[in-house]
């Protein structure tokens, strides 16, 4: 007989999974439908994951670690503001560092800030003038981002007119959500001298603490797809042993179902709800995505491209070109404006940057690309939606 799960165990784990963190002072319902459930949800995520799921008297956070880092992991945060390139990323972390120093509800100016990020940079930092306006249009977007992200609080003036006024100040507050953003280490970061070193300690920590189990649900729920041939022996024979207990698991705790093609794994699900990350949705990005696609599974059919026995198809970056060419003039009139003053370069970068982004694509060296089995599991065609065939 199958343990029942109420629906509330289900919704607090869905949230927990897809939320950074749920917040008693901007959801105080979830917060304590959380803690009703608290000891239930401990044992889950630590028995299938070994997640730790962190409660304080203001905040419970699942600690999300990944088995392995990606580039696309965090863009998918629902935030006013993203952090864009690495300069964004260099003026965020001086503030964290800034904020490592001050107490909780403690009160600074923007200025202060500024101050220190010119004592913590090892050339002075241009604000003012045109030269400084790069400067202050990424320190604007790092501030946003804390501010979304509930890390900091304004109290007086506004942020975004610093973007004008380089003298412009802004009183703010540390909130107490800061000492949680940030995941905690077994060791001193200030070791790290290369993001090589961070990796390997994830892979190291991750070997020591994971079973096989745990290291397959955490990439099947925070990866778009897993690759059979990219788990090692343990994973793999756990997958092929336990496909029934995976999927029992889903089944009792959660909406999404397994699916499985020649080569890849991964989780669906019917209904979407507003604040998932998921693919595909109604957006002209996705079905850009699908009608690619389609193209590929179309030339693969005329024997026009050449599929290997894993679903996977080989392509010279040109190729992908030409084909957006030919898309556009089969269908360009069904795409948005911003898509059709693209050109056939930029569209095709950010085609391969999603594509990566869904680990449906790999870039390979001398312009090649590898599209991955799982970009063929849904297709799409513009034309369908105009009469065609």
């Amino acid at each position: 007989m199958k343990k029942d799960i109420s629906g509330q165990m289900r919704e607090c784990i869905h949230t927990l999974i897809e939320q950074t963190w749920v917040l008693k002072e901007t959801d105080q319902e979830l917060f304590y439908r959380i803690q009703d459930h608290l000891l239930e949800l401990q044992i889950y995520f630590r028995d299938y994951f070994q997640w730790r799921l962190i409660e304080t008297n203001d905040l419970i956070k699942l600690e999300k670690t990944p088995v392995k880092v990606y580039s696309w992991m965090g863009k998918g945060m629902k935030m006013k503001e993203k952090i864009k390139d690495i300069r964004d990323f260099v003026f965020l972390f001086y503030l964290f560092a800034f904020l490592e120093r001050k107490v909780t509800d403690e009160q600074f100016t923007m200025q202060d800030i500024i101050e220190e990020i010119n004592g913590y940079a090892t050339e002075p930092i241009k604000w003012k003038g045109g030269v400084g306006k790069n400067n202050r249009f990424a320190f604007v977007r790092v501030l946003d981002f804390s501010i979304s992200m509930n890390l900091i609080r304004v109290i007086d003036q506004h942020v975004n007119d610093f973007l004008e006024d380089d003298e412009h100040d802004v009183l703010i507050e540390k909130t107490v959500y800061f000492s949680h953003f940030i995941r905690s280490f077994a060791k001193d970061v200030t070791k790290f001298k290369s993001l090589e070193d961070v990796i390997t300690f994830f892979t190291n920590e991750n070997e020591e603490i994971l079973l096989p189990k745990h290291t397959l649900f955490r990439r099947l729920f925070l990866e778009p797809i897993v690759y059979l041939d990219e788990l090692n022996d343990d994973q793999l024979l756990f997958y092929k042993n336990r496909i029934n207990e995976i999927e029992d698991m889903l089944e009792l705790y959660t909406d999404y179902k397994m699916e499985k093609t020649k080569n890849a794994i991964m989780l669906v699900k019917h209904e979407y709800t507003s604040k998932e990350s998921i693919f595909p949705i109604n957006s002209i990005e996705s079905k850009f995505v699908l009608s690619f696609a389609h193209y590929i599974k179309n030339a693969v059919h005329l024997q026009l491209l050449h599929i290997d026995f894993k679903g996977n198809v080989e392509i010279e970056k040109e190729e992908i070109v030409n084909i957006i060419k030919e898309l556009r003039t089969e269908s360009s009139d069904m795409w948005t404006i911003s898509y059709r003053e693209k050109n056939d370069i930029v569209l095709t970068m950010e085609l391969l940057e999603k594509l990566e982004d869904l680990n449906m694509a790999e870039v390979i060296p001398y312009e090649k690309i590898i599209l991955k089995d799982g970009l063929f599991r849904i297709i799409g065609d513009f034309n369908h939606q105009k009469g065609g065939n």
